[in-house]
């Protein structure tokens, strides 16, 4: 008797508010069936029964409704933005319904800045650098890619620099020696003379080892570490980069973790299982 009570009582109401009782009686049935059919599972209501219903924009109140016809379904709802909402069935399967596929888009935009942000090396290492700021990391890596200490160390006297020199074919000859075999004194002239050729050795040898910043420090870290390491030290424009990649691999890549499939509702709204 308590059943039919209520049902009576929402009847009237339906009634009162202008619902046609076939209508109502329709859709109560139908209500029923779902309720039996997914019995000790999750909870779910009709979209309308939402907490949350009033504070859903109109197009989510549409693309609610649309989504229980085409699934035939109620759905429990989690979360909702201006761009898309969240819902689950009774089998405990999530949807994400989007307002249009330039939502989706956004959506997969910051999904992927997110990823870069805290897992990074969940992409393609080399896709990553071109996105880094590789003339800063060179900039930082100077003074270590030249490693003035070694190259001092090892040719700590003008004599080491002149045969050093004369050795890589970055001097003809030993100033400090005469056409006839005779030792020269070291002069001033002789000094900087040295010292702007081996300047200009080690200069060398460091652009030549940042040519490929990447590439440096792998040698040195190996290549998961090297990115890691490159956009610490120059940064990454994570915007382009998110942009980039949902361009190239398509929003439903990144969103669409169940079938990498989405679906159309009637009023222009798109949803995918995850």
């Amino acid at each position: 008797m308590g059943m039919v009570r209520a049902i009576a009582q929402r009847l009237a109401a339906a009634v009162l508010e202008g619902e046609d009782p076939k209508d109502f009686l329709r859709r109560m049935s139908h209500q029923r069936k779902i309720d039996v059919r997914h019995a000790g599972e999750q909870p779910v209501t009709p979209c309308e029964q939402w907490p949350e219903w009033d504070d859903l924009e109109d197009w989510q109140q549409i693309a609610a409704k649309e989504l229980e016809d085409d699934r035939n379904a109620y759905f429990q709802l989690h979360n909702h933005d201006h761009l898309s909402f969240q819902v689950s069935d009774s089998h405990n399967e999530w949807f994400t319904v989007f307002s249009d596929e330039n939502a989706a888009v956004e959506c997969a935009e910051a999904s992927v800045r997110e990823d870069l942000e805290h897992e990074p090396q969940n992409f393609n290492q080399n896709f990553l650098t071109n996105f880094i700021n590789l003339d800063k990391v060179r900039r930082d890596l100077h003074d270590f890619a030249r490693d003035d200490d070694y190259w001092n160390d090892q040719w700590p006297e003008y004599e080491d620099k002149i045969a050093k020199l004369i050795e890589d074919n970055l001097l003809g000859e030993d100033p400090l020696l005469s056409s006839t075999g005779r030792k020269r004194k070291l002069t001033p002239k002789v000094e900087k003379m040295i010292d702007d050729l081996w300047e200009k050795m080690i200069e060398d040898f460091a652009n030549e080892r940042l040519e490929d910043p990447i590439g440096f420090l792998e040698d040195i870290n190996g290549r998961e570490e090297a990115v890691k390491e490159a956009m610490r030290i120059g940064g990454i424009d994570i915007t382009a980069c998110a942009e980039r990649a949902v361009s190239l691999d398509g929003w439903r890549h990144y969103l669409s973790h169940n079938d990498g499939l989405s679906h159309d509702l009637p009023g222009g709204a798109i949803y995918v299982l995850h």
